[in-house]
């Protein structure tokens, strides 16, 4: 039975499932284990936080499968921006950047507050 969070077979963080892997009540069925840029941005901030706070390797391990399925699969090297929808395999289900459900907010959020805090790190 899948779980949710991080997607064994193809990598990435499943969308809108239940801890049973059943989609939640209300979610558009084709959508719910697919892989939304939300999810990735929102994790790769807090992967980090949660590694400088406690030093747990474990924190950083995923925070580096994270960003490497992240920069992989959501960023595009040409235009900048991050796609927004990726079906479960991790391909484009289409080109679009920005949706009902994303505004470029999330992201540069994300990325902000993950430089300020990237300067805890140690060397």
């Amino acid at each position: 039975m899948r779980r949710p969070g991080w997607d064994t077979e193809f990598g990435g963080i499943f969308n809108d499932i239940d801890a049973e892997g059943k989609p939640l009540w209300g979610v558009d069925l084709l959508l719910a284990d697919s892989k939304l840029w939300w999810q990735h941005a929102e994790a790769l901030y807090g992967l980090l936080l949660a590694y400088v706070e406690t030093g747990e390797e474990w924190f950083w391990q995923a925070y580096e499968k994270v960003h490497a399925y992240s920069f992989e699969k959501f960023a595009d090297p040409e235009h900048g921006e991050w796609f927004a929808y990726l079906d479960r395999t991790g391909r484009l289900i289409n080109e679009a950047k920005g949706s009902n459900r994303k505004c470029c907010y999330h992201v540069g959020r994300n990325f902000l507050w993950s430089a300020k805090i990237a300067r805890h790190l140690k060397p």
